[in-house]
Formats: C-alpha cells, structure tokens, sequence
C-alpha cells in the first residue's frame, strides 16, 4: 500500500487543532487556495457515516471527491474512506510546544503480493501526480499552521 504522510507542529493546542478539524467544511478554502468547495452531503461534521464532498486543483486540474467518515476518536483523529483501496486520516498529538498534525492518504492494495505489485505500478504510471499531491499536502500542513498559530496569537476564538 502506497501512503503519503504529512506531519507539522503547530503551537497551538490539540483541542483547537481538532476544533479547527470539526468545522472541516467552513475552513476548507481558507485551508489552500487550490480548494474550491466543500460541504456535507450527508451527516454532520466528524460524524461517522458522514459524507463529505470536496472540489480542489490537483496537478492543474479540478477533482470532485467525495469522502465517508470512517471513524472518530474525539480530539485526536479522523478516518476516512475516499474509493474503494484509498482512504485516508487526519491525526492530533499534543506536544510539548503545541501539537502535531499528522495528515496521510493510502491508495493500494492491502494484500502482500498484489500490494507491492500495485505500488510499483502506482509508482511507475502516476510518480509526477503522487508527488504533486505531496507537495499540496505539505502545503496544507504549511496553511494550517500559519492559520492556527496566527489565530492563537490574535484571539482564542475558533477558527472557522
């Protein structure tokens, strides 16, 4: 299985990373300029079950995503399921100048033999795309921080 992982500190609370995280919809553009829309199909924010469609730019183009929330441990971590072999997480460790946010997307196979085969293949076909995908998480991470840090400074209100 092929994961990409993203972690920054940011220094700023675990709870207001992870309130930042529930209003997932509402932050979504000011997360990356790339991002276009985002609202709840179904459910409600950070509730499992919940289906999440997303608009942003990827490597010059627009992709349409549609993402359910698999599950939801309250103040630490988000699951979600985009397409059958690809899913994803957003996780929140309190550190001891903030906390850290761990973003990580996994496409594949979780079989050994077909799993490894199909990473190659991943590789081989989508290498540009699978880095500019990095990139724009790296990115994300780089946003949010600046987001969270400067509203720590400015005010203890949520973001939103």
């Amino acid at each position: 299985m092929l994961a990409l992982k993203d972690i920054v500190e940011i220094q700023t609370s675990a709870t207001q990373v992870f309130e930042w995280l529930s209003h997932f919809d509402e932050n979504y553009r000011a997360w990356h300029p790339d991002h276009v829309v985002c609202k709840y199909l179904r459910g409600a924010s950070l509730q499992v079950g919940s289906i999440l469609y997303c608009e942003e730019y990827l490597h010059g183009k627009l992709h349409r995503m549609k993402f359910r929330v698999a599950s939801v441990a309250a103040g630490s971590r988000v699951d979600y399921v985009m397409a059958p072999g690809m899913s994803g997480s957003f996780e929140i460790k309190p550190t001891e100048r903030g906390a850290q946010f761990i973003a990580e997307i996994c496409m594949g196979a979780t079989v050994p033999l077909l799993g490894r085969l199909l990473d190659k293949i991943l590789d081989l076909l989508f290498s540009t795309r699978i880095e500019q995908v990095r990139r724009h998480m790296s990115e994300e991470g780089v946003n949010l921080k600046h987001l969270l840090e400067q509203q720590s400074v400015g005010s203890a209100a949520p973001a939103r």
